[in-house]
């Protein structure tokens, strides 16, 4: 699962949307950065915290815009024979997120995720 999450060549694979991602870079290190771009948008930032294989920290903007965009925490926790993922964003404000559920920044998170899932499962 860590691998899929932090490996540009994985996280195209999962990651995918109507359009092909164009640009898709990691940094992996506190003080490292990401950048995921396709031909509309891009998410962009700082990467706070990494703890291989268990969890990351990163901020999220969008198109670049530094004055919000949540903090993302991903846990993961071995569990039998897989592994549970957790992944808590923390924006500013109650008006932030809806602001960004308002954008349409959830559409579609059920494709993505299932994606990564059966990525997973295939390695």
């Amino acid at each position: 699962m860590w691998r899929a999450l932090t490996e540009p060549d994985l996280i195209r694979r999962w990651m995918a949307s109507r359009d092909t991602m164009t640009r898709c870079e990691v940094d992996l290190r506190p003080g490292g950065s990401f950048l995921y771009e396709w031909p509309e948008f891009f998410f962009s930032g700082p990467i706070l915290v990494v703890d291989a294989p268990h969890r990351m920290v990163h901020v999220e903007h969008f198109n670049g815009d530094t004055s919000s965009g949540p903090t993302v925490t991903t846990d993961l926790v071995a569990r039998a024979t897989g592994t549970r993922m957790t992944m808590t964003m923390r924006y500013a404000d109650a008006e932030a997120r809806a602001a960004a559920i308002e954008l349409g920044f959830t559409d579609g998170l059920d494709e993505v995720f299932g994606r990564l899932e059966a990525l997973t499962i295939a390695e």
